[in-house]
């Protein structure tokens, strides 16, 4: 069953070491947006005071809730997804504290979908079954999603685990991830099953644009703010115009080849963490599901391992596929992702070990997924929020507006649980973070202040310039994409495609 301890949570071998170089040219390793600063610095105390005022409460529940945002839940794991094919360091806290400058991205820091195709047929036969992707055992029969499978997997471990063969084990975290891995392998075999005549190279290129597609014109305009990406291409938002003529304006991102910038990776980009729910509910036949149960891994959505086959993924659950008979019920309806902002659910707050890995045993403040990013953006030396806004030429939040709490219907910007309360700010967990707030809270307030101001939860100005033009730069570097093949469109000539229309493609594969 999913939830052995032994496993570590971001795999192992060595990808993409020739791809990414430092600032020194030092190959295989992450970069920098922003140099000359003082790294923020804070007690290991009051970064876990201050991951607890962020950590919530609730347990899954069916039916819409006020922390619910406008986006889908599958575009959570979606993010995720992309995170696994363009970055990854499995380095340990301590190999971090030890050499800040010295980690490595594992993956190619391009969209080409390198953590589903791995190296290829010839160098790895065991993901294929000729030129379609190899797929795993039938999952339960459900109406919506009757093809339902499972990855491969093998059984590897001493207590009896199966363990997923897939180009990325970290797409095997949790049960949904797992599933969205499983879906782009039947989106990849159903263009075979559409594209006889072609070789494999050709289909692996049409379902690579196809996905760099629905980054770009759909999930970049759903977690970022429309303004802030216009500033970057007006192509982003509006795809009936070209890269040709909307060129992307690079202000931050100023390397002449594909780095990986920690501001992204370690800060920026964990946006998705605040959208997870509580639990899901998968499918007609079972109740809502904890993200992670750290006491019981068996009850919750924790991977890493074999899971009930009665647990396939209903993704009209997840998103709007036109897939519904009638009207949406509390039971039968797309569950929204949590709005960006600073909060987690508890799940995160309490991560099982087989997420959050052998270190959290004698660390148990390394449980809490808030306090391993507080953590490793310290220990990575990341400026602050408020020293990122200024050099942005932003101004930056003031202290009594970076506040630690769900961005919910209905309430007032600094209004807590019930009409009356006041929500946390970042001084009143401690005044150690006056006028120096940890960068990934800073664009998680910055977004959840725009909720209050615009009536949208989405990165600005700081997290959203930082997100866009490092996805813009890594498709600027690879010829194969489609911000160098202006003229490519998805099939059909659809230019509004997006991951809805991935996973309806995928249904029938």
């Amino acid at each position: 069953m999913a939830g052995h301890h032994s496993h570590n949570p971001h795999g192992s071998g060595i990808r993409g070491l020739t791809s990414l170089r430092n600032i020194d040219g030092t190959s295989g390793r992450f970069g920098r947006l922003f140099k000359d600063y003082s790294p923020g610095t804070w007690s290991e105390a009051d970064l876990m005071k201050l991951a607890a005022a962020m950590t919530g409460s609730d347990d899954p529940k069916d039916g819409p809730d006020g922390e619910e945002s406008d986006i889908a839940s599958a575009y959570t794991y979606f993010g995720q997804f992309i995170d696994h094919d363009i970055t990854f360091d499995p380095s340990t806290f301590q190999q971090q504290k030890n050499d800040p400058d010295g980690i490595v991205d594992f993956r190619t820091p391009r969209f080409d979908l390198d953590n589903v195709y791995g190296r290829g047929p010839s160098d790895q036969p065991y993901l294929y079954d000729r030129a379609k992707l190899a797929l795993g055992e039938k999952l339960f029969l459900i109406e919506r999603n009757p093809k339902a499978r499972d990855v491969v997997r093998v059984s590897a471990a001493s207590d009896g685990n199966q363990r997923a063969i897939i180009g990325d084990p970290r797409n095997d975290e949790n049960v949904i991830v797992s599933q969205f891995q499983g879906m782009m392998q039947r989106f990849h075999n159903r263009m075979v099953d559409l594209n006889p005549a072609w070789i494999f190279d050709q289909v692996q290129l049409e379902v690579r644009r196809h996905y760099q597609w629905a980054v770009v014109h759909d999930f970049l305009p759903k977690i970022i703010q429309s303004d802030v990406l216009n500033q970057v291409s007006k192509a982003i938002v509006d795809p009936t115009l070209t890269f040709n003529t909307e060129p992307p304006v690079f202000k931050l991102y100023n390397y002449g080849e594909a780095i990986m910038p920690v501001e992204f990776s370690v800060a920026a980009y964990r946006l998705g963490h605040s959208m997870v729910r509580p639990g899901y509910r998968l499918n007609e036949f079972t109740t809502p599901l904890a993200i992670f149960d750290h006491n019981n891994p068996t009850s919750g959505l924790n991977a890493f391992g074999n899971f009930p086959k009665s647990w396939a993924i209903d993704w009209q659950r997840f998103i709007e596929l036109g897939l519904r008979a009638g009207p949406e019920t509390d039971l039968d309806r797309v569950q929204r992702a949590y709005k960006i902002d600073t909060s987690i659910v508890k799940g995160l707050g309490a991560l099982p070990f087989s997420v959050a890995g052998d270190e959290a045993k004698s660390d148990p403040n390394k449980l809490n997924l808030a306090f391993r990013n507080l953590l490793r953006g310290q220990i990575l030396l990341l400026p602050t929020g408020q020293e990122v806004a200024k050099k942005m030429g932003v101004g930056p939040i003031p202290d009594d507006k970076i506040i630690l709490f769900p961005a919910n219907d209905g309430s007032t910007e600094t209004q807590g649980d019930t009409p009356g309360d006041v929500a946390p700010t970042i001084t009143g967990v401690s005044s150690a973070f006056a006028g120096k707030c940890p960068l990934w809270v800073y664009i998680l307030a910055e977004s959840r202040r725009n909720f209050y101001l615009d009536g949208r939860a989405a990165l600005g100005a700081v997290g959203g310039r930082i997100v866009a033009e490092v996805f813009m730069a890594l498709l600027n570097f690879d010829q194969d994409s489609i911000l160098k093949n202006a003229t490519w469109k998805p099939m059909g000539g659809n230019l509004r495609f997006g991951l809805a229309d991935i996973l309806k493609t995928a249904l029938d594969g």
